[in-house]
């Protein structure tokens, strides 16, 4: 399957973004000429985009900055033109020495699992705070063109530690834009990873027939295909200015409804875990007065310290404002059909490991 098959598949929005990239005015024309730099880019999100680049900009220089040597093997026989760099965001000087070189960083790098998060909190500020602190200073320093930052629902009235992380890093990027006005940032929140490594799509394509364990069978989450997040990133791209925050248009699911999608029938509710909340959100009441949606695709919450640039940006982008904040609430936005689940269940080529099945 080809990552443009694969993108129709998965994206509900693949007609419009296809035409925006591909036209005239294409501002994404640049990267076949750029050096682009990505952390973490072994994981699902990862993979995805570099298969994207490697298709569609084969030119471009990429180099991907992660800590799993066996990842990067299988990654770059697969894509033999890319660069495979063994490193951590937490070492700040062997971050320098990567990155020096390069004109655009995309920080998908990050520990994940919210329990833990609870359980190893100092590991989790390590990299996901101090480490994104350690790549916003060496972009700056070596003159990057343009950074995006991916954050998480979970960083919106986090609950958790894993949350509280991923707010800090959107707060360090604003914080970072206030500085350096050359270079362009921009930060993307998403829902669950289809089948990401520990996400519990992920769990339920790979579970035996023993009994399963689940939380609580009412819990929603939003969900997004790893091509949708690539589509995001590559809008942020496009329209990033100065930490805007772009939030892709995601469908939420039960998890009851999934579990009827993969036919498990014999579950323990084993009841929340420490950090978790049964419902997520993408948004605060606060951050709605300052949301606009471009055309039906996706939303920007724009910069509001800067009220030219905003101006600009509704102008520019024919943005409208969002009045309804129940689309941004798991609990009240629109649900994946148990249907559209076993779709994605049965479809998905991406493995539980971040590297694309054949």
């Amino acid at each position: 399957m080809t990552f443009y098959n694969h993108f129709q598949l998965c994206s509900r929005s693949f007609t419009y973004f296809w035409k925006l990239i591909s036209g005239s005015d294409n501002h994404l024309g640049i990267l076949s000429s750029k050096r682009i730099f990505i952390t973490g880019g072994t994981g699902t999100i990862g993979v995805t985009l570099v298969k994207y680049l490697s298709e569609k900009y084969p030119k471009t220089k990429i180099t991907v900055y992660s800590r799993d040597e066996h990842k990067q093997f299988i990654l770059a026989r697969k894509y033999p033109a890319i660069n495979c760099v063994l490193g951590d965001v937490r070492d700040k000087d062997r971050l320098e020495e990567a990155i020096a070189g390069h004109d655009v960083v995309i920080h998908l790098a990050a520990l994940k699992q919210v329990p833990r998060g609870e359980s190893d909190g100092s590991e989790f500020t390590k990299t996901n705070i101090l480490g994104t602190e350690n790549l916003l200073r060496v972009s700056s320093k070596v003159g990057i063109e343009k950074v995006v930052f991916m954050s998480s629902d979970k960083a919106v009235l986090p609950s958790s530690h894993y949350g509280a992380t991923k707010l800090s890093g959107e707060r360090l990027t604003a914080e970072f834009a206030q500085r350096n006005p050359q270079t362009q940032y921009s930060i993307i929140r998403l829902g669950n990873v289809w089948k990401s490594r520990g996400s519990v799509s992920d769990l339920i394509s790979n579970h035996s027939k023993e009994l399963f364990s689940v939380t609580n069978p009412d819990n929603t989450r939003f969900s997004i295909a790893p091509a949708e997040g690539v589509e995001i990133i590559l809008l942020a791209l496009m329209y990033g200015r100065k930490a805007e925050i772009f939030i892709p248009k995601m469908k939420s699911f039960k998890l009851h409804d999934l579990l009827i999608a993969a036919d498990i029938q014999e579950t323990t509710v084993v009841g929340l875990r420490e950090g978790e909340r049964m419902h997520e959100i993408l948004i605060t009441d606060k951050e709605l007065e300052k949301t606009f949606q471009h055309r039906d695709d996706f939303f920007i919450i724009v910069n509001q310290e800067d009220p030219n640039l905003r101006s600009k940006y509704i102008s520019d982008f024919h943005l409208k404002p969002v009045s309804n904040g129940n689309i941004f609430h798991s609990e009240f936005a629109p649900k994946l059909e148990v249907t559209e689940l076993q779709t994605l269940l049965n479809k998905s080529d991406v493995s539980a490991d971040g590297i694309h099945k054949e």
